[in-house]
């Protein structure tokens, strides 16, 4: 997924928005890349090198690190430091919104904080971990 540009006049950078990432447990969200469900306009002045989209969090598991509602920008390919929020991808199409931990003996290990525990999935399952950065 590209970024467009708006008018040069106004130097505006548009992100699509491809899903909402449930956080209740270890719910999922479908990850269709191919989908656009919005765009969202960047703030001014900022400048993206890369592919990135954006998600939209809804649930609570979360909290109080991402609220319902949020939107955050990810991007594509670029695998999280330790303790940064990502979406972990899996090969069956859906994704998590989660805190990355490590990645260790066959596993992905990720945090949320509502309630608070940390989730392990068979890394045989992920396809990627994309970092998420601020908005």
């Amino acid at each position: 997924p590209n970024v467009s540009l708006l008018s040069a006049k106004e130097e505006r950078v548009r992100v699509p928005l491809y899903g909402f990432a449930a956080g209740g447990g270890s719910e999922r969200f479908a990850f269709n890349e191919g989908q656009i469900l919005d765009w969202v306009e960047l703030p001014r002045g900022m400048v993206l090198k890369g592919e990135f989209f954006i998600v939209q969090a809804i649930g609570s598991s979360m909290e109080p690190r991402i609220w319902p509602g949020e939107r955050k920008l990810v991007q594509l390919h670029v695998p999280p430091g330790r303790d940064q929020d990502a979406v972990i991808e899996f090969k069956d199409g859906s994704a998590v919104l989660k805190t990355y931990r490590r990645e260790r003996d066959g596993f992905v290990f990720a945090q949320q904080y509502n309630p608070e525990m940390e989730i392990r999935y068979p890394a045989s399952d992920v396809r990627a971990i994309h970092a998420i950065f601020p908005l």
